[in-house]
């Protein structure tokens, strides 16, 4: 460290001014009232930094690199950055509108000292607030097009097939506020309402008889009517025998529907 010697004013609660070195030349500290500024001659905090756009606070090594950066940029924007030992900047955090901040090193722990993931929350809920919230799952291996987006919109929330870029979405399941669940539509009017074919080894219907629910289950094409009922087309005329049969049942009433694989 070299052989500096400051000369500090006596009279510096009453009178701000600059430190001085032995020859009298002022230096960029100055005292006042038990307040210490750099470049500025009256400090309004315990420690105060006053700089010019791209300057600042920096943390040296003993080579005199800077690991750790406190300025302002070109438009009088606050930055901290940390710098690890091959000078990468895995830290960095802007107040400037549009500007990204990241941190691109290790894990993150929110309410944890020592996350698992890449970001681990502990506590009672993760919140996302605005007029449409949107989670978006995007794979870096496989198809690039085929990528998850979560999104709420007016009590509805949609689950999207996406692409790379989440520039198209493909509705694939929605569900309501009211408990009703949506396949392949965006507005489900039923407790399940699918668009398109479902396919189902079993089924559960439950029904009611003299106001005693019962419950009884649907099954494939084992249960078969003890003859064909010759089903015909709209035109009379007769149509392919069904491929099976399905029995439902509404409270002790079984009907049986016929189906075809297409």
């Amino acid at each position: 460290m070299p052989d500096v010697n400051l000369v500090v004013p006596t009279n510096i609660t009453s009178t701000p001014q600059y430190i001085k070195d032995k020859n009298g030349n002022s230096s960029d500290l100055s005292v006042s009232s038990g307040n210490i500024g750099v470049n500025t001659v009256s400090p309004a905090k315990k420690l105060a930094v006053h700089c010019g756009n791209t300057d600042g606070i920096q943390v040296c090594n003993s080579s005199g690199t800077a690991r750790l950066q406190l300025f302002l940029d070109a438009s009088d924007n606050g930055i901290v950055r940390a710098i690890d030992s091959s000078n990468n900047v895995n830290v960095s955090i802007s107040a400037a509108s549009g500007t990204n901040s990241y941190i691109d090193a290790g894990n993150v722990g929110i309410g944890n000292t020592s996350p698992a993931d890449k970001l681990e929350v502990s506590g009672q809920a993760i919140r996302i607030t605005n007029a449409i919230p949107t989670l978006r799952l995007k794979q870096t291996s496989g198809d690039p097009d085929e990528n998850w987006e979560l999104e709420l919109v007016q009590g509805k929330l949609h689950f999207y097939a996406s692409n790379s870029d989440f520039s198209s979405a493909t509705p694939r399941m929605t569900l309501l506020h009211d408990g009703y669940v949506g396949i392949g539509m965006a507005s489900p009017d039923q407790k399940l309402d699918v668009d398109g074919v479902a396919k189902a080894q079993s089924l559960r219907a439950d029904g009611d008889s003299g106001g005693e629910a019962s419950t009884n289950t649907v099954t494939g094409s084992t249960d078969t009517p003890t003859s064909d009922p010759g089903w015909t087309t709209s035109d009379t005329s007769p149509m392919s025998a069904p491929d099976g049969y399905i029995k439902c049942f509404v409270g002790t009433q079984a009907v049986v529907v016929p189906y075809w694989n297409t």
